[in-house]
C-alpha cells in the first residue's frame, strides 16, 4: 500500500501516449474544478448549518484539484513524477471529503437526492477501477476511456444539483424547520395561558 501510495511512476511510464490523450481527455482534468465552482455558485439551504465545510471543499475542488489533476494525469502521465503521488493523496482526501457530503444529503435532502448521490459515485469508483484495470494491461485505449468516464462524475454532480436547487426546491433542513416553527409555539403557548388566566379571573 504504502509503495502505491507514494508511487512517482504510472504503469504508461515512458510510454507514448500522445495520439490517445487528445483535447477532451485534457479538458477532463478540470472537471473537478468545474464541480467545485458549482458548489461555490449553487449552495444548499442547509449549508451553513451542517458539520460539512462546503465552502472549502468547493474551493479545494476548484483551485487545486482540477490543475493538479491536469499535470498529473495529462503533463505527466509518462513521466517520473511527484505530481502522481500528490494528486493520489489528494483524491483520497476528497473522496472521503465526498462521502462526508453524501452523509449530509442523507440527512437533510430528500432520499432521491442521497440515492442519486451514491449511485454517481459508485459509478465513477466503478470507471477508476477499470481505468486501472486497463493502466496494468497497458490498454491505451480502455485507459482513456474510462479515466474520461471517471472524470464525467462532477458533470452528474452539476445536473442533480442544478435539478434539486432549480426545479424541485430541497427540502428544508431540519435545524432551519424548528427555528422557524419556535416562535410560532411560544406565541400559541402565550396566548393558551392568557385565555387561561381570563377564563379563571371571571369565574373567580
Amino acid at each position: 500500500m504504502n509503495n502505491w501510495f507514494f508511487k512517482t511512476k504510472t504503469e504508461f511510464h515512458g510510454v507514448d501516449l500522445g495520439q490517445h490523450m487528445g483535447p477532451v481527455f485534457a479538458f477532463l482534468c478540470f472537471s473537478y474544478s468545474l464541480g467545485g465552482l458549482s458548489m461555490l455558485l449553487m449552495r444548499p439551504k442547509w449549508y451553513k448549518v451542517s458539520s460539512f465545510p462546503w465552502v472549502f471543499n468547493g474551493l479545494l475542488l476548484t483551485i487545486v484539484q482540477g490543475p493538479l489533476s491536469f499535470l498529473a494525469d495529462y503533463k505527466n502521465m509518462s513521466n517520473d513524477s511527484h505530481w502522481h503521488a500528490i494528486d493520489r493523496f489528494l483524491a483520497l482526501f476528497n473522496l472521503g471529503m465526498t462521502f462526508w457530503k453524501i452523509s449530509m444529503f442523507y440527512k437533510y435532502s430528500r432520499p432521491s437526492r442521497f440515492f442519486s448521490e451514491i449511485t454517481s459515485l459508485t459509478f465513477a469508483i466503478v470507471c477508476f477501477m477499470f481505468s486501472q484495470d486497463a493502466q496494468e494491461c497497458q490498454d491505451k485505449e480502455s485507459f482513456v476511456f474510462f479515466h474520461n468516464l471517471w472524470h464525467c462524475y462532477p458533470f452528474l454532480c452539476i445536473i442533480t444539483h442544478t435539478l434539486d436547487e432549480c426545479f424541485l426546491e430541497e427540502y428544508k433542513c431540519e435545524e432551519e424547520s424548528k427555528a422557524l416553527d419556535r416562535p410560532q409555539t411560544l406565541v400559541l403557548k402565550m396566548k393558551a395561558a392568557v385565555s387561561r388566566d381570563q377564563y379563571t379571573k371571571k369565574k373567580l
